[in-house]
């Protein structure tokens, strides 16, 4: 079955989207929307991943996409960013500054220039936000703490919207969550 979430739009105004499931991305696919979703079938992107990943997290701000941490045989800080071109095909991954610490199944969402990574799990649920500015040439700044949820969290869903950052479910290592959390963005 697969994993992938629901799409989002992260290329120019062709309507190219990039999916990168919650818990894969061991693979890069883009399609094209019409009115009523995608107009067409899937198709492999030309740039995946250097290797396969699972459990990370990626969000999309301009014409960058951003993957970060995640498993494949440990537990991951690499932050890879690609480019999407006009006709929609990425360029290939580059490392740029990794997250502070190892991270898998949190969750990731850009807001005007600045990426915000919360929870995960490291061998333990974690509380932590972090957030970190995108350069001019797409790379990713150093990364900063903030203020951390009110409880910890990973495979949590986030999500930002006005200015506000959402944080919804998840594990907290003992049970499923229910509970959304919201902040305001500085």
């Amino acid at each position: 079955a697969s994993t992938a979430g629901p799409l989002r739009p992260c290329g120019p105004s062709s309507g190219t989207v990039a999916a990168i499931g919650a818990r894969s991305a061991r693979v890069t696919w883009d399609g094209r929307l019409n009115s009523g979703g995608l107009s067409g079938a899937w198709s492999l992107a030309v740039s995946s991943l250097a290797a396969g990943r699972q459990s990370g997290a990626a969000a999309a701000f301009g014409r960058g996409v951003y993957f970060s941490g995640g498993v494949n045989g440990g537990v991951a800080s690499e932050v890879f960013v690609s480019s999407v071109q006009t006709d929609g095909t990425l360029l290939s991954w580059r490392a740029t500054s990794g997250l502070p610490a190892p991270r898998h199944s949190h969750a990731m969402a850009a807001w005007r220039n600045v990426l915000y990574v919360t929870g995960g799990f490291d061998g333990s649920a974690r509380p932590t936000v972090w957030y970190a500015p995108i350069l001019a040439d797409g790379s990713v700044g150093e990364w900063r703490t903030t203020t951390p949820l009110p409880a910890p969290r990973f495979r949590h869903a986030m999500a930002v919207h006005d200015g506000r950052l959402y944080v919804a479910g998840g594990d907290n290592g003992v049970f499923a969550q229910a509970t959304v959390y919201y902040a305001d963005i500085q």
